[in-house]
């Protein structure tokens, strides 16, 4: 795979060649940066040395981090051109540790004989002042502090002499608040004794140090205009992530030696190529024939026409006066995949953005779409770029996990003409995985830019200069769709074309986005049409367009009806439509429900019933979902008679066609979304009974005025959301069918209408269920937005960007543990073993490798025993770990394993926890009886007290 040479000069003295041409004094010198993490206080880093390393480094960041649209834009803003931007980045980046040249850090760290050179220099601190707290500040305020100080004295009171100095001061993933930039001011006080950051000669060692770094990049004739100019809170977001991976590259002593004859230059070159890093994505312009566009992207629709959404969304793209947002609704199955990359590439092209991000609901939606997406730039020739899966259990994925495989495999000396798509194995780690110039993964990793976070401003690098693409956005619950308008603010501010993606959207959430949007660019909101029009793109580029959209699905109609939610009802009638064959889902809103309607199915109509849910353990999900992919999608080896007993997982991002469906009451846009499974490939030859697509709505008390929903499903969805989707399903039901497509705006719009008055005989439930919902709406909004990112373009800076600075690093801890980006209560997941009758502990039978091993108690299991018990993850129920006393017992249970500190060793296991059941299946966990079944999953009940 063809890496960072492809960008970077094969001189390195070119790239940056004033750095390390002037000699700093022999204090300056014996200044320490960086000491052995072996602990050999011989060895020592000059900090001068290290401040040039990563002033080099950053030089080379702004060409393989930050894409052509980021470089452009934060030079435009900035008002200078692409190579003062470099020299300005290579400054910052080489005055980061500037606040080390203090003794307040200084008398933290082991110094080579006590410090003898520091004080042969005149730099010395007394035993006293060491010992107080206020002496020992982070060294991120104290530079900060320092640098303002500086810049004020040099130049006046100047906008950037306050801004820039933030980037100093959160190099470190969070910026000081005002206590400890305060706390720092006071300590130093007087400028002869100098407290924290020393007086006198220490001084005169900084100014050193900035005047040489100052030299080392030209900044000198830019300084004063620098100075003057008052950058954004995005400006100084993108700056201050380049910073921070520049200072973690520099500070790498596998890839910078502490007794390295080098330059700086040639330090910086060779470490991004050791890295691999990739130079972004630069796709050549697209042919302008969308349907030859798409046979080239994708072979097996090559010949086909394309669907009206796809032209109209590619059209879009091609003519949108700069980076836009795109809101694409069209029905499922009618190629919004397809219709998202075509639009993303031209985009691509057009505005010089370097990659894409694809967000999805979930992990197992994610995966899929990895396929999709890597698929898709395997067919440009001569491409040669990186791809990520970034979700929790991505190592688990055996297509990724053998890209990384090849990617190590390859060398920076391998040529591959035809282009090359890889893994970048430094981009990998938690807090850089967005890095790469192509992300697929879950919606949380984009929606989490938005949290007051440390290092949070690293996704926004990686978003920027992307296109971002998020599937399944009616799947956003109440605090993602807070998050997913902040980040849409966000993304219209750093002008990063956005689509999303649906199969249909209330209008008020299709305008709220879209006021994010323009609010980020700071535009004031359009007025967003209500009309029901369908299929649908919306397209903001600072004025709202609707391209028409030609609907050329037939128009078809689903039979729907009620049917009582009674067991015998539902056996009486799968047995009437299934049993000369067909294949019929039956879906649930909760997995308890799936598993009490498995069994009963089970036992009823035999082996012909599965089901799918997500508390089985990952690997066995997955292979179910291949196994439903392979019987019921295109093209599959579809069986004679299927009963698919599911939840919601059958309703996201699968490719797969029932003939039949039963579906519990849910809101009515999901409802829609699981019929959008019925006949789904036209063209099948199906029973007589089943040759009309029918669904039959249950999992209410239909008598009961209003309806009333079972109370898993209230639980799950709220009771309002529930009875307005009864309310809008109305018409449906009384004329006995819903077409589609043409009915899924108008029903989905009127439940989502909370205009909308309840029939005769709801009101009184109706309206509190409307109060309870608004009540507990607004606790969700209250409890998200302590932790929610500012707005851009009212941001004062950086201080304010970060909840994990303050006096209290125990409530900081505290408070970044409550910010999530979806409902509810955090899930625990677990790592299921077994015990046989002999009490060994063994790999479950089902999983992917080393099926039924031996797991060592006493030892820490090997890399492959480590991936293949990893492979075994299972949710808790929610139930399980809502209230903090149930966590708290299950955590204390699932710790006493005894082995649970072996795996502390092991990459795979580390931090995780066993479930480790019987030879019969069974565990105890708190008060609750855990059984796992292979044919059910994992099965929870509640044990009476006495128990």
């Amino acid at each position: 795979m063809s890496t960072a040479h492809e960008k970077v000069s094969e001189d390195p003295s070119s790239l940056l060649g004033m750095i390390d041409s002037s000699a700093p004094s022999a204090r300056v010198r014996a200044v320490v940066g960086k000491t052995d993490l072996q602990g050999r206080t011989d060895l020592t880093l000059p900090l001068i040395r290290h401040l040039r390393d990563t002033a080099a480094v950053a030089w080379l960041l702004v060409d393989l981090l930050w894409t052509p649209s980021v470089r452009t834009r934060v030079a435009a803003e900035l008002g200078i051109g692409v190579e003062e931007l470099r020299r300005l980045v290579a400054w910052l980046a080489g005055l980061h540790d500037i606040g080390k040249a203090a003794p307040g850090w200084l008398s933290k760290i082991p110094l080579p004989d006590g410090g003898a050179d520091l004080r042969d220099s005149g730099l010395s601190w007394t035993a006293t002042a060491a010992a107080s707290r206020s002496f020992r500040q982070p060294h991120g305020a104290m530079g900060q502090v320092y640098l303002q100080h500086l810049l004020r004295e040099r130049y006046g009171r100047t906008p950037g002499g306050r801004a820039w100095p933030e980037i100093i001061g959160g190099h470190h993933g969070s910026n000081p608040d005002r206590y400890q930039t305060e706390a720092v001011r006071t300590s130093w006080g007087s400028r002869q004794q100098g407290g924290c950051l020393g007086g006198g000669a220490w001084n005169e060692v900084r100014e050193e140090i900035v005047d040489l770094v100052t030299a080392d990049v030209g900044a000198a004739p830019h300084l004063e205009s620098w100075m003057a100019s008052e950058p954004s809170t995005g400006v100084r977001a993108q700056i201050l992530g380049l910073v921070i991976l520049a200072d973690w590259i520099a500070s790498n002593s596998d890839l910078f030696w502490f007794n390295d004859p080098r330059t700086s230059p040639q330090r910086a070159h060779d470490a991004v190529e050791s890295l691999g890093l990739v130079a972004p994505w630069t796709p050549a312009p697209p042919c302008d024939d969308v349907a030859q566009l798409l046979g080239e992207r994708f072979p097996a629709l090559r010949g086909k026409t394309p669907r009206p959404a796809q032209v109209a969304l590619a059209e879009a793209a091609r003519r949108c006066a700069g980076p836009a947002l795109f809101i694409l609704e069209a029905p499922m199955g009618s190629g919004k995949t397809e219709a998202a990359l075509l639009a993303a590439e031209i985009l691509a092209a057009r505005f010089g953005l370097g990659g894409l991000f694809v967000g999805l609901p979930t992990m197992a939606t994610s995966n899929p779409m990895f396929t999709r997406v890597h698929s898709w730039l395997a067919t440009m020739g001569g491409t040669t770029t990186a791809i990520n899966l970034a979700h929790g259990k991505a190592a688990l994925n055996d297509e990724f996990a053998e890209l990384i495989r090849e990617s190590r495999m390859a060398t920076v000396d391998d040529e591959t003409p035809g282009g090359s798509i890889g893994v970048v194995s430094w981009l990998r780690g938690r807090k850089r995985s967005l890095l790469s110039p192509h992300v697929v993964g879950t919606v949380d990793q984009a929606l989490m830019a938005c949290l007051l976070t440390k290092h949070s401003v690293l996704r926004h690098v990686a978003l920027a200069g992307k296109v971002v693409v998020i599937d399944e956005v009616h799947a956003a619950d109440t605090t993602m769709r807070l998050h997913l308008e902040r980040l849409l603010v966000w993304l219209g501010h750093y002008r990063t074309p956005v689509i999303l993606m649906s199969a249909t959207l209330p209008p008020e959430q299709r305008a709220a986005y879209v006021a994010a949007y323009a609010q980020g660019r700071g535009e004031a909101a359009p007025e967003v049409a209500t009309s029901d029009a369908y299929p649908r793109v919306t397209v903001y580029d600072g004025a709202l367009t609707e391209p028409p959209v030609d609907d050329d699905a037939p128009l078809t109609s689903v039979a729907i009806e009620r049917l009582d939610d009674d067991p015998q009802t539902l056996v009486d009638l799968l047995r009437a439509q299934v049993t000369d064959g067909g294949c019929a889902a039956v879906i649930r809103n909760t997995v308890t429900r799936a598993q009490e309607t498995y069994a009963l199915l089970r036992a009823e109509l035999g082996d012909d019933v599965v089901i799918f849910h997500s508390r089985f353990h990952a690997a066995a999900r997955s292979r179910r979902e291949r196994d439903l992919v392979r019987r019921l999608g295109p093209g599959g080896d579809r069986p004679e008679r299927l009963v698919v007993v599911g939840t919601q997982v059958l309703e996201q991002s699968l490719d797969i066609d029932f003939d039949l469906m039963v579906t519990d009451l849910a809101p009515a846009d999901l409802v829609l979304q699981r019929i959008g499974r019925l006949h789904r490939h036209p063209g099948r030859v199906r029973p007589d009974a089943v040759a009309l697509p029918r669904c039959y709505v249950t999992g209410a008390d239909w008598d009961a005025v209003p309806p009333a929903p079972v109370s898993g499903s209230s639980t799950v969805y709220g009771l309002a959301h529930l009875l307005r989707s009864a309310a809008a399903l109305e018409e449906p039901f009384t004329r006995g069918s819903v077409m589609l497509p043409c009915d899924l705006p108008r029903i989905v719009r009127v439940a989502y209408d909370e205009s909308v008055t309840a029939p005769a005989g709801w009101e009184k439930t109706w309206q509190k269920a409307h109060a309870d919902e608004q009540a507990a709406t607004g606790k969700r909004v209250a409890a998200a937005q302590p932790f929610l990112l500012g707005d851009p373009t009212t941001m004062p800076g950086l201080a304010h960007w970060s909840a994990t600075g303050g006096q209290d690093p125990d409530a900081a801890k505290h408070r970044a543990a409550a910010a999530r980006v979806r409902d509810g209560s955090d899930s625990l997941e677990v790592l299921l073993v077994r015990r046989d009758e002999q009490g060994t502990l063994r790999v479950m039978d089902d999983a992917p490798h080393r099926a039924g091993c031996v797991i060592p108690e006493a030892s820490t299991p090997d890399p492959v025993l480590g991936r293949a018990i990893a492979s075994c993850s299972v949710p808790l129920p929610m139930g399980m770990v809502a209230a903090t006393q149930d966590l708290g017992a299950v955590i204390d249970d699932l710790e006493k394993a005894p082995f649970c500190d072996s795996w502390q060793d092991s990459h795979w296991l580390e931090g995780e926890l066993p479930l480790v059941i019987d030879h019969h299946g069974e565990a105890r966990v708190g008060r609750f009886l855990c059984r796992y079944r292979s044919d059910q999953g994992l099965v929870v009940t509640s044990l009476p007290k006495e128990a």
